[in-house]
């Protein structure tokens, strides 16, 4: 199968103190239509082995810290394990595997629409170990060097978005025209959560 990328949709935060909620995170979309990235180099993205993300937003944390740990031990999080996400993921076909919060590890599979390049749709595991369908991602905007962007509408009507980079920091100029590419399609900035791996041991 041709190297198409794909992305998850991780998301980490440490500024919430509180119980995580979606109360207030109000990104929501009304179409499930986003711009696709031409010309994207499967080459080097079939190159990276392991992937950070050094920007995300508040929805695609909280749909993934509940995989990670499911409802009830969600709404418990501290600033602590919010601080010590630590996040990677690797790809290796269809699957998708995340480690986090420690040394947890999470699969997804993601298969390309068969129609349309740069469109995946996501399943996950519940509680029996079944694979549901629980988004459809766009890969929106790269640089084919230091980072994918990546747009996940979640099946709750949530939008996120991940930012995919072989490096653990992106340099500033990068970061500028991700923001800017983000706003212009639609996020709010206020949701925005840039993470650093500094004290991560990975």
């Amino acid at each position: 199968m041709k190297t198409i990328f794909k992305i998850t949709c991780l998301l980490m935060t440490g500024s919430m103190i509180q119980a995580l909620s979606f109360d207030g995170v109000d990104e929501r979309y009304q179409c499930d239509q986003f711009p696709v990235q031409s010309g994207l180099d499967d080459a080097w993205v079939a190159s990276v082995d392991k992937w950070y993300i050094p920007l995300w937003n508040k929805v695609e944390f909280y749909h993934n810290a509940q995989q990670f740990y499911g409802n009830s031990k969600f709404n418990q999080l501290s600033q602590k394990d919010l601080d010590n996400t630590c996040a990677t993921y690797r790809e290796n076909g269809t699957s998708v595997t995340f480690s986090a919060f420690g040394d947890q590890q999470l699969e997804y599979h993601a298969y390309p629409d068969p129609i349309r390049a740069g469109i995946y749709y996501w399943s996950a595991p519940d509680q029996t170990g079944k694979y549901e369908y629980v988004a459809t991602s766009y890969t929106t905007f790269s640089d084919n060097a230091n980072y994918v962007v990546t747009v996940c509408l979640w099946n709750d009507g949530r939008k996120g978005f991940t930012v995919g980079s072989p490096k653990s920091a992106l340099d500033a100029q990068s970061f500028k025209q991700v923001k800017k590419h983000l706003r212009q399609i639609g996020f709010s900035s206020k949701y925005f959560v840039q993470y650093s791996y500094e004290k991560c041991n990975i």
